[in-house]
């Protein structure tokens, strides 16, 4: 789990960057975007390069031991319900993401900027909170019941986003709320 939550406090210190450097470059052009998304992703890939290790050939040595009795993942109710959970929680997460600034400009008539402060709130509350959260909360109840109770929280989000009014504290409402769910 704090393995799982380290990789993901990076992602969102990359996220709230990213999103607030998106705001700043939409309020002035939107064609910044794409030069600095392409010009990003182009110099990773330079980095990967120098920086990731060639692989090489690793000879297998063979053993004589007797294989492991593998049991199907189909079988682990726990896990097959976890990944239902997952699943149904992501597809409504993702689409919040995806869907988010476009809302957001077009339906509450925010500007770019305050739409990139909004999307870097996410981040900024994972990248300073979620350790912290999994550290309190880990192993003090089953997994799912924290799965449910995210699920629960991004449908209250999205209720938010239907009934409330369309104003800049509702909309940190809506992204703490949506954030406490992820």
């Amino acid at each position: 789990t704090r393995s799982i939550s380290l990789n993901r406090l990076a992602i969102n210190i990359g996220w709230a960057t990213g999103s607030a450097l998106g705001g700043f470059l939409a309020s002035i052009n939107y064609h910044l975007l794409f030069w600095v998304d392409g010009g990003t992703n182009i110099l990773a890939a330079i980095i990967l390069l120098i920086l990731m290790p060639k692989s090489a050939i690793v000879k297998t040595i063979k053993t004589h031991q007797k294989p492991a009795i593998r049991v199907s993942a189909y079988r682990d109710w726990t896990y097959l319900l976890f990944i239902m959970f997952g699943l149904f929680f992501f597809v409504c997460f993702y689409e919040f993401m995806i869907i988010e600034p476009a809302f957001y400009k077009l339906s509450w008539h925010f500007n770019e900027s305050f739409i990139g402060f909004l999307m870097a709130l996410n981040g900024l509350l994972i990248a300073f909170l979620e350790m912290v959260i999994i550290h309190n909360l880990e192993g003090k109840r089953h997994g799912l019941v924290y799965i449910g109770i995210g699920v629960f929280l991004g449908g209250v989000g999205f209720v938010f986003i239907n009934l409330a009014p369309a104003t800049a504290l509702m909309a940190i409402l809506i992204v703490v709320v949506i954030t406490f769910s992820e």
